[in-house]
C-alpha cells in the first residue's frame, strides 16, 4: 500500500500559500487511485513568460505608434514652416 505519515497539525501556514506534497514511490495504479483527479499546478515561469512576450508585442505596438505619431509632426511642422516661408517671402 502507500504509507502516510501524519505531522499531527504542527505545521503552520500563512492561507493561501502553496504547498507541496509528495506521494509515492509506489505503483503507479495505486498513486493514480490517490492523485488521478488531480490537475497540476499551472507552470509559473511559463505563465510569465507569456505576460512577458505580450508586454513586448505592447511595447514593441507603441514604439510602432510613436514613430506615426512624430511623423505627423514632422509634417505638421514642415507644413507650418512652408506656410510661414510664403507669408513672409
Amino acid at each position: 500500500g502507500i504509507n502516510a505519515e501524519y505531522m499531527g497539525g504542527r505545521t503552520e501556514v500563512a492561507p493561501g500559500t502553496t504547498t507541496v506534497l509528495g506521494i509515492g514511490p509506489g505503483r503507479i495504479e495505486k498513486v493514480d487511485k490517490v492523485t488521478g483527479h488531480l490537475r497540476p499546478l499551472p507552470d509559473r515561469a511559463q505563465k510569465l513568460d507569456r505576460e512577458n512576450q505580450k508586454l513586448r508585442e505592447r511595447v514593441e505596438q507603441l514604439y510602432r505608434e510613436l514613430g506615426v505619431a512624430k511623423a505627423k509632426i514632422r509634417k505638421i511642422v514642415e507644413n507650418h514652416s512652408s506656410v510661414q516661408s510664403h507669408v513672409r517671402g
